[in-house]
């Protein structure tokens, strides 16, 4: 029996993503920027146990070659950026198609903008302040890389400042200080 997160991908891929250059590969669906991104579309899941309900999230994240993260520079779960908190649920068995229909409107309506917009470091830069600052506090390290590759490094410590400033506990505030001065030192 085909697993019915890999017609849902098919499918994404087939209506949404192909038409827009993007190849599909396994579970993985990735495209080439010009300013060298790889954007990618994956399935976020646990393992499917036979027979029971499948529960997943659909990925969108953005990657550098360059980029010194260990997990790109952004990756957001489009469920939770359209602030839609729940994880998508399909019963082992049960046809895909109409939960497809309501992914394929959230992906639609939410998903191919967020896309476009993760496309160039500009476009980036602009993603970070729409995003939950508590879900995505981690992640102001890949917006000071695309503010530093930009050449706007006053921006760039400018967030690390407003990190250190909103951090949640003492031992996130002593490593975003730490790599202010690191990047104070490197400009």
């Amino acid at each position: 029996m085909t697993d019915p997160r890999d017609v849902l991908l098919s499918d994404l891929h087939k209506q949404y993503l192909k038409p827009l250059g993007f190849k599909k590969t396994g579970r993985r669906i990735e495209k080439e920027t010009p300013d060298g991104l790889r954007l990618t579309v994956h399935l976020e899941s646990g393992p499917a146990i036979p027979f029971d309900t499948i529960y997943f999230g659909i990925e969108l994240s953005a990657a550098h070659a360059s980029a010194p993260l260990p997990h790109g520079v952004l990756s957001i779960g489009l469920s939770s950026y359209a602030k839609n908190v729940q994880r998508w649920q399909l019963e082992y068995g049960a046809p895909a198609e109409p939960l497809l229909g309501r992914i394929g409107d959230q992906f639609s309506t939410t998903g191919l903008s967020l896309l476009q917009r993760m496309s160039s470091l500009e476009g980036l830069v602009g993603v970070y302040p729409l995003l939950d600052p508590l879900r995505y506090r981690a992640f102001y390290q890949g917006q000071v890389w695309c503010l530093n590759e930009l050449g706007r490094r006053d921006e760039a410590a400018e967030v690390i400042r407003q990190v250190i400033a909103q951090a949640p506990n003492p031992r996130f505030r002593s490593a975003a200080e730490l790599f202010l001065q690191e990047q104070l030192l490197e400009s």
